[in-house]
């Protein structure tokens, strides 16, 4: 029921492999993922309301207490390189990647979120449990609960977890306020394929510069120009004129700046 309390983390037997710990959310009818965007990571469940203790075993161990094995480490260094070549071969992505590079040029928002391939080829072991210890702190992180759940509960098991942590003692700011940074006008790039594909943007207010802390007329405009079949874009370019086989738009929001994206 929704008020399940912690079970303890020895009940779980998925500590050895990545397949026991996929087992062991698949096997109550969950599933599990992560991703990561310009300035956040996010790792997640969606199981059933009475399973909700076994993912939230499963995700905090997952996050604080990754052992980061060195055999492990080096195999999805591969599957990240190969990630970036799939990417690479995706012109929609190429042009994407080369439009948030002019937007934010020469700060971090600018750069792919996966890295170049030679970053990821030298990244030592070393480095990534530097930034973790750095990052993964109690005033850089979100716990989120939805559905059928009780909040006393949920916020019992953070405590379980959280509580004894100390914030980071490294805070590091951005280098460049990214408002401020020039705009780079134009970038063209050939392939050997059979289509154009073009990517438009502008630089929007962020969540920061929102009275609500969410920038509503941004988003707003975008679901108007091309974030349906319905939007003025789609029906104009495509339906009407031909012009194309796919136009969308939509928003890329950060902490203190945005962008809306054609």
């Amino acid at each position: 029921n929704n008020r399940a309390v912690l079970i303890d983390i020895k009940d779980l037997d998925y500590k050895e492999t990545a397949r026991k710990i996929s087992q062991t959310i698949e096997s109550v009818g969950g599933s599990i993922n992560a991703f990561t965007d310009r300035d956040n990571t996010c790792y997640y469940t969606k199981v059933p309301y009475n399973k909700a203790n076994v993912a939230f075993n499963v995700l905090s161990d997952l996050f604080y207490n990754s052992t980061f094995d060195e055999k492990e480490f080096d195999r999805e260094r591969q599957v990240i390189i190969e990630e970036i070549r799939m990417y690479d071969d995706q012109p929609d992505s190429v042009a994407l990647d080369a439009l948030l590079a002019q937007l934010w040029s020469g700060h971090p928002l600018g750069r792919p979120i996966l890295g170049p391939i030679d970053i990821i080829q030298n990244l030592q072991r070393d480095d990534i449990v530097r930034y973790k210890e750095e990052q993964y702190a109690p005033e850089r992180t979100l716990f989120s609960f939805i559905g059928k759940i009780n909040h006393e509960t949920c916020v019992k098991w953070v405590k379980s977890v959280a509580s004894h942590l100390e914030n980071s003692a490294i805070i590091r700011e951005p280098e460049t306020y990214s408002r401020a940074i020039p705009l780079d006008p134009f970038t063209l790039i050939r392939r050997d394929i059979q289509q154009t594909h073009i990517a438009l943007g502008w630089r929007t207010p962020g969540f920061a510069d929102s009275k609500d802390g969410y920038p509503y007329a941004v988003v707003l405009l975008s679901t108007l120009l091309g974030e349906s079949m319905m939007s003025r874009l789609f029906q104009t370019i495509r339906e009407r004129r031909g012009l194309c086989y796919n136009i969308n738009s939509f928003t890329s929001l950060c902490a203190d700046s945005g962008a809306l994206i054609i």
